[in-house]
């Protein structure tokens, strides 16, 4: 297994209720801040912050099936969500909120990162197919798969929990997470359909530095 990150993993473990795998709530709780274009100017040479999500330096394939790094995503504000192919409510309505967020921002447009929690089913060919029949475009939206390691790894950075359920399908909490150019979790989204509002001036304000 890779390198944990103690500092890191402690800041973002914080308690997220199980709800069951495609089922809806529309419930907005709160909870505390905590090969992608690169962005002109940002210094690339600093060490990363010891918050920074990318600080996981662990092996993941994208949708087109090239390998990536989490670091890769450095330079780029970020809106990130955990999902799984199978699922037939929560993830597609997640997708949509971040749709939603997509055409209510315009230009500039943050990247857009889903990761597969479903390491068996989710290779990067079923990612591509998921992304074409919820027409995410490429320029702006990557599909990640990784083994189960970094999968849970990532999960407890993001402060996502989730549960296999005997037929292969997930429980799991429903948020999407707001990251800045650094990797660092600075807002986060909880439930399905819940009010946008907060997340797009987070976002606009970060998209304007």
């Amino acid at each position: 297994m890779n390198r944990r990150h103690p500092t890191l993993l402690a800041a973002t473990l914080l308690p997220v209720l199980l709800q069951p795998a495609c089922t809806e709530t529309t419930e907005a709780a709160t909870a505390p801040s905590c090969c992608a274009t690169l962005e002109a100017g940002t210094d690339h040479t600093t060490p990363l912050p010891g918050d920074s999500a990318w600080q996981l330096d662990s092996p993941w394939q994208d949708q087109d099936g090239r390998d990536r790094r989490l670091a890769d995503f450095r330079g780029e504000v970020t809106v990130a969500a955990m999902v799984f192919t199978h699922c037939v409510y929560a993830c597609p309505r997640l997708v949509a909120d971040m749709q939603e967020l997509a055409a209510r921002l315009g230009t500039p447009q943050p990247r857009y990162l889903l990761v597969s929690m479903d390491h068996e089913r989710d290779d990067p060919a079923t990612l591509r197919a998921f992304a074409a029949r919820h027409h995410l475009d490429p320029a702006h939206w990557t599909l990640l798969h990784g083994d189960a390691p970094q999968v849970r790894e990532f999960a407890a950075v993001l402060g996502v929990n989730f549960r296999r359920a005997p037929n292969g399908d997930y429980a799991h909490s429903n948020q999407l997470a707001v990251l800045d150019r650094d990797g660092r979790i600075v807002h986060r989204q909880h439930g399905l359909q819940a009010d946008p509002t907060a997340t797009l001036q987070v976002l606009a304000d970060l998209l304007e530095n």
